[in-house]
């Protein structure tokens, strides 16, 4: 994703951190895709609390230990139009609803139409556009949306 103008957090060593990556990991957070033998692309699924998500008007209003987050959906460029957002996308929601979420919500840079649109395809609903402040400093404006997973 590097050089991409809402790639401006994904700086390795920065965000993802491969000691952040290996906790996922150890947890079972982490969803991989694989095409023809070699990974295609990943994703995280967890209940790490995003203090920046407050300012939305979340439309499933549950506890917070029943809020999955979806986190860095990658994909390997030589791996792209292959469907392989789509099953990670897929993959996120059953992981989180075999787990006990009752939804799954996420962050998404608002230049990023083939991400919001990918989310939407998957049923998502964007709860708005807000100019949220990350951990590392990072100031951007993202949509926030959200799943349902209790149907």
């Amino acid at each position: 994703m590097e050089g991409k103008p809402y790639d401006i957090e994904w700086v390795w060593g920065n965000y993802p951190t491969r000691e952040g990556l290996g906790a996922n990991i150890a947890a079972g957070e982490l969803l991989v895709a694989e095409l023809d033998g070699k990974i295609a692309g990943a994703c995280l699924v967890n209940n790490a609390v995003e203090p920046a998500y407050d300012v939305a008007r979340w439309r499933i209003d549950v506890p917070q230990p029943q809020v999955a987050i979806l986190h860095l959906v990658v994909v390997d460029p030589d791996a792209r139009g292959r469907g392989i957002a789509h099953a990670l996308v897929d993959a996120s929601a059953r992981f989180a609803r075999e787990q006990g979420y009752a939804t799954v919500r996420l962050d998404v840079f608002d230049n990023n139409d083939a991400a919001v649109h990918l989310y939407l395809a998957h049923g998502y609903e964007d709860r708005g556009i807000f100019t949220l402040s990350y951990d590392d400093g990072v100031v951007h404006a993202a949509h926030l949306m959200e799943l349902d997973l209790r149907a």
